[in-house]
């Protein structure tokens, strides 16, 4: 999926706890809000959604091909 924003094209969700995938993605991808950005979190979507999913940006489609391998 493609946002209209060209700097972070590429959009994959995940349900992981945060903090493991963000020291994935530091470790694999590389630094936050220069390769790879993180949305902040919806409280009231989590509390009233059992499936809720966390939203990660790539700049790069290799870099979100990894994130999907990896957590979805």
């Amino acid at each position: 999926m493609k946002l209209p924003d060209e700097a972070w094209p590429w959009v994959c969700y995940t349900s992981h706890a945060w903090p493991e995938v963000c020291a994935w993605c530091e470790q694999n991808i590389g630094k936050f809000d220069r390769d790879w950005y993180k949305l902040g979190e919806d409280i009231a979507a989590q509390s009233i959604m059992s499936d809720y999913k966390s939203t990660y940006l790539f700049r790069d489609e290799r870099h979100a091909v990894l994130f999907k391998l990896r957590f979805q």
